[in-house]
């Protein structure tokens, strides 16, 4: 699947990639102006939280229980449970199913659907602030 053959890729979205190229401060100053964050299980997750960025987390190795942003309405966790998990190996020994399990329709699916949520009328989006 390429960018140009998806309907999520249409339109005005724009994907931007930062990697390497943000300092703490202004990372976090670009996700306060974000739609949403796609990321693997790692610490800008927690940044998105912190600066109430939607996020879609793809976690492999990690405990997705105790590790996921909190707010699970404005943060969603793909995982796939396996009995390997949560893995201590720096390099997996088994192929990395736990990531591979992962499929592209999922995360454009869960990644529209935070998109999605966001349109919501406001009273809407302040009846779920105020269930935080």
């Amino acid at each position: 699947m390429t960018s140009d053959s998806h309907p999520f890729w249409t339109g005005t979205q724009r994907v931007v990639d930062t990697a390497g190229r943000t300092t703490l401060g202004s990372l976090a100053a670009l996700l306060q102006r974000s739609a949403l964050l796609i990321c693997n299980d790692t610490g800008i997750s927690h940044i998105a939280a912190a600066t109430r960025t939607p996020s879609l987390v793809i976690s492999s190795g990690g405990d997705a229980r105790r590790w996921a942003p909190l707010a699970s309405e404005r943060h969603r966790v793909l995982s796939q449970e396996l009995d390997c998990r949560p893995c201590l190996h720096e390099v997996c020994p088994i192929g990395h199913p736990c990531a591979l399990a992962i499929e592209t329709e999922q995360v454009i699916a869960q990644a529209q659907a935070l998109l999605d949520s966001r349109r919501l009328p406001i009273a809407a989006q302040l009846a779920s602030v105020a269930e935080l």
